[in-house]
């Protein structure tokens, strides 16, 4: 019987359905493979596997480790498989970010993957966007070495050249001359980037706003609303957010009057377990 070709592990976002395509292979290619012989060997029952490959179940590191040496799996391959695992038995969104992060290094180093690493990236590390806007503002005179002042020793030149060139792969900017300039104009990464991504974006963000409340009045606006909203009204709500967004962003991008690069950052979220009967704003 002809065997399947070997099933790359990096090709799977989760444990469970790695787990079922490596298990259907092995099945189908014969050879006296079981559930059963798979769980004595890894020492777990075979209805706590059964429930991992539904996804009913997480599977924690101390048994992903024997579960990686019985289905052989070797150096990065190994390690992205754990990683997996890790990643369903954390609950902190930084940690997530940092395993997440970890998982798209190993898969760069095989080709295709690459893109995936660099449009992490460009969704997690603030200064991306600051440069793609920069870039926007030169039109196409950007020239790295003139901006790199101008973010006050925040990130590093080595970092800003590597954001470029990142820029430059994933096609949002092209270099003409001596200097860059976009190729599609105003971008939004929407709302079904990755989780951790968008987490380590935002922390970096309310980081930066809490150190700009000490610029003058004049420099920054601050201001908050608390209200009652029904959770039925929520989804409406965030949606019309959304669409503000988007259109001040269009509004914006069509002004030829460009000075500087600001962040609008509108935050809603529960302040208590109970809706709030009054709005109060200031």
């Amino acid at each position: 019987m002809k065997k399947d070709p070997k099933i790359q592990v990096y090709e799977f976002e989760s444990l469970a359905s790695f787990l079922r395509a490596e298990i259907y292979r092995r099945k189908k290619d014969g050879r006296g493979f079981s559930m059963q012989s798979l769980s004595e060997r890894i020492g777990i029952s075979p209805s706590l596997l059964t429930q991992v490959l539904k996804g009913k179940r997480k599977l924690t590191p101390n048994i992903a480790e024997p579960l990686a040496d019985a289905l052989q799996l070797k150096g990065r391959e190994r390690r992205y498989f754990i990683l997996l695992s890790r990643r369903d038995s954390v609950k902190s969104q930084g940690e997530k970010w940092e395993i997440e992060n970890e998982m798209l290094k190993l898969k760069g180093k095989i080709g295709e993957s690459q893109l995936s690493l660099l449009q992490f990236r460009l969704l997690s590390e603030w200064y991306y966007s600051v440069l793609y806007v920069a870039i926007g503002m030169s039109d196409g005179e950007f020239v790295l070495d003139s901006w790199a002042n101008r973010f006050g020793g925040k990130v590093s030149k080595a970092k800003l050249e590597e954001a470029l060139n990142d820029l430059v792969s994933l096609e949002l900017v092209e270099k003409i001359g001596t200097g860059y300039r976009q190729r599609l104009g105003p971008i939004a990464t929407g709302s079904d980037h990755k989780q951790a991504a968008a987490f380590r974006y935002h922390r970096q963000m309310l980081t930066m706003a809490e150190k700009a409340l000490e610029l003058p009045s004049n420099a920054r606006e601050f201001s908050g609303l608390t209200i009652s909203l029904s959770k039925k009204k929520l989804g409406e709500v965030k949606q019309r957010v959304r669409s503000f967004m988007s259109e001040l962003n269009e509004f914006l991008s069509e002004s030829s009057d460009k000075e500087g690069i600001y962040q609008l950052n509108l935050q809603l979220f529960p302040l208590v377990d109970e809706v709030l009967e009054n709005s109060h704003e200031d």
